[in-house]
């Protein structure tokens, strides 16, 4: 695997995203020892207020990312490199911390140096390339393993200031303690031994934990390293993108075969009220029923209801181009509809639900389309290669005893 040593150099203030260019780790040695920054590093140590020390830093220095590369300093543009960058702020005993990294049994250092503001130390090392989001069981134990331990060094370290405590007092009121009550010794020297014991186990705990953690790290890492695995991962991330994409190509291919129902629909409405005829033939009444149709399927109308009827039926008209027609003639052609969709036709739900699978069937071939207007007025004669014949919709279904 080729290894990428490369970071950015930005020039200051923090606010800066455009990098100078790329550089390694010798150039930024070179500049850290060398005397770019002293005259600021002098005069943010004399800086004693902790907010006037960060803004000062922060428009003063230049900096460098030594995670990655990219052209503009954000997450989308984002090369990751093999470098990780950790900072200890506000370190107590630096030259002991400085020795303890300089010999960590897991991380070679590339580049160890104290922080500009003289408390702290900044550490680089180099970084395995992983992705913690295609793993996710693995990299969660790994986490709970950290929370773990935190917790049980946090515990040790009260439980061993129990032992020390009571180690004093058990010095400290001996020979008083065995005049007044013989057992108040052995009563605190068993109380210092249980907790004695309970840092032990604890200890005991912490390096089962911490032996376990490392075996996980390294499992992690030879996972990483099978070129399978990546190769899998790759994949499964294509595939996700694609399906993704798939999705929203058949959803916008049904929302515009539902645009197109209510434009016939409307088409065949504008065509009636232009004409002398006093009803719909079964052309313009399939065209506007399912235009109907597909209005309050947009808009989730529920035809069950009369008002769900209405709206659907105020919708699909106010949508109408009424050129050429009178104010008169409007208002005929507008009652008309309503007492067509209100009184002449059924809205049952079978009708609604094969007209919701056609849609969706039709959705699934961006070249498929049948219009209304086929022989019998209406999309039923949509035939297989083989003869048989494919989902359509069916001519609008009268109410009982009415007429268009």
């Amino acid at each position: 695997m080729k290894k990428n040593r490369l970071f950015l150099f930005l020039r200051k203030p923090i606010r800066n995203t455009e990098p100078l260019h790329s550089i390694g780790i010798p150039d930024i040695y070179r500049y850290i020892v060398g005397p770019y920054a002293k005259k600021q590093t002098e005069m943010l140590c004399s800086i004693t207020g902790k907010d006037q020390a960060r803004k000062y830093k922060a428009e003063n220095f230049d900096f460098c990312t030594f995670s990655g590369i990219f052209h503009t300093r954000n997450k989308d543009g984002l090369l990751q490199s093999d470098l990780l960058c950790i900072d200890f702020d506000h370190v107590t005993d630096i030259p002991s911390l400085h020795e303890k990294l300089l010999k960590d049994p897991c991380f070679d250092t590339e580049l160890l140096f104290r922080s500009p503001s003289g408390d702290g130390l900044k550490w680089i090392i180099q970084q395995f390339p992983m992705s913690w989001d295609t793993n996710k069981n693995l990299s969660n134990e790994l986490k709970s393993k950290e929370g773990i331990i935190s917790s049980k060094d946090v515990e040790i370290r009260g439980l061993r200031a129990k032992v020390t405590s009571l180690t004093e007092e058990v010095n400290g009121l001996k020979y008083r303690l065995t005049l007044i009550d013989e057992n108040a010794v052995e009563r605190l020297r068993n109380a210092k031994n249980a907790e004695t014991s309970r840092a032990d186990k604890a200890e005991s705990e912490l390096d089962s934990l911490l032996s376990a953690y490392h075996n996980l790290l390294r499992k992690w890492n030879a996972l990483w390293m099978e070129p399978e695995y990546n190769e899998a991962a790759r994949k499964v991330k294509e595939r996700k993108e694609r399906e993704a994409r798939f999705a929203a190509e058949k959803q916008a291919r049904y929302q515009n075969i539902l645009n197109r129902f209510i434009a016939e629909g409307r088409v065949a409405l504008r065509a009636f009220a232009l004409s002398n005829r006093t009803n719909f033939n079964d052309k313009e009444a399939a065209s506007i029923y399912y235009g109907i149709m597909a209005v309050a399927h947009k808009m989730d109308l529920s035809l069950g209801t009369k008002e769900g009827i209405i709206l659907a039926v105020n919708n699909f008209l106010d949508g109408m181009s009424w050129r050429d027609c009178s104010k008169f003639n409007k208002e005929c052609v507008t009652n008309w509809t309503h007492l067509f969709a209100e009184r002449d036709v059924t809205y049952e739900p079978s009708i609604i639900d094969n007209f919701i699978s056609f849609i969706d069937y039709m959705s699934y071939n961006a070249e498929t389309y049948s219009s209304l207007g086929g022989s019998s007025g209406c999309a039923d004669l949509l035939t297989n290669w083989d003869g048989t014949k494919k989902l359509g919709l069916g001519t609008p279904v009268k109410k009982k005893g009415q007429s268009y």
